[in-house]
């Protein structure tokens, strides 16, 4: 196969290239398209096209009212001929539809005279009553008296009830809680660890109670701290070797100083006391 003069194979790849891109792009736009189609309501796409034809019939139509029309036309078209269904699918209307839908009035909701028998009602979400839509209206059972037949066969022991006290705080009044009022008081030992008559028992109270009224006191006094020692502790090894030895100095000068004074002649005072006055 001879190849034509002039052919520039990466020229034609390129051509490819861009028709395969205009055909993917020209199917996606598509798509969006019977996508957007699929959302729209076909009933009111037809009566807005019949109105529009209607007012083009009696007055005529604006260029804008005009490409309005081409475009319902347009979209209804494609509708019916891809078979594409929205949300609402369209019907058949006439005369006599038209009638029945204007005699027809919506029921209005139902709304009992005393709410709080409504099985329904709350008094927060529901204060009405109202039934909730596609469910009749329910009243409350009311709640009967009678014993179950099943209840009825079980036997009830013999006896009295029985009888239980309240708790009490005191020890020795506990013990004769869980006993009837004819039966008489136990007669079981006292335990080793209670105390055997009623004085002791006081003295233990009292003293439990002296105990839980003692109340520890915690004091502390203030901590005095001498700042100007705090400081010196910081300062260089330097700088406290130097005021040592300063120290150190003014210490020797002034015992240099005394020595002297004590080593002074007194005769050498005498002799020149009478020169001075």
């Amino acid at each position: 196969m001879l190849s034509k003069r002039g052919y520039n194979p990466v020229q034609a790849e390129t051509k490819k290239k861009k028709k395969r891109e205009q055909n993917k792009l020209r199917e996606e736009r598509a798509r969006r398209y019977e996508e957007k189609l699929s959302h729209r309501n076909v009933g009111q796409l037809e009566r807005q096209i019949s109105e529009l034809t209607a007012l083009e019939g009696s007055q005529g139509l604006n260029a804008h009212d005009k490409q309005i029309l081409q475009n319902l036309q347009k979209d209804l078209a494609v509708i019916r001929k891809k078979n594409i269904h929205g949300h609402s699918v369209g019907r058949i209307e006439s005369e006599k539809t038209k009638e029945e839908e204007r005699k027809f009035k919506p029921r209005r909701p139902f709304i009992p005279k005393n709410p709080k028998k409504s099985a329904y009602y709350d008094p927060v979400f529901n204060p009405y009553g109202v039934p909730p839509p596609g469910m009749p209206y329910r009243e409350k059972e009311e709640e009967s008296s009678e014993t179950d037949e099943s209840v009825i066969d079980i036997p009830m022991p013999e006896g009295e009830y029985p009888f239980v006290e309240k708790k009490k705080k005191d020890k020795n009044k506990v013990r004769n809680i869980g006993r009837r009022r004819d039966e008489p008081p136990s007669t079981a030992a006292t335990p080793i660890n209670e105390p055997s008559n009623t004085a002791e028992a006081e003295d233990s109270h009292k003293a439990e109670a002296q105990i839980e009224d003692v109340v520890t006191e915690y004091s502390a006094q203030p901590i005095v701290r001498d700042l100007r020692k705090e400081a010196t502790q910081f300062l260089p090894a330097a700088v406290r070797s130097q005021k040592r030895k300063s120290r150190e100095d003014e210490s020797a000068v002034a015992q240099n100083h005394a020595e002297k004074k004590q080593n002074q002649d007194p005769d050498n005072e005498m002799n020149l006391s009478p020169y001075l006055y």
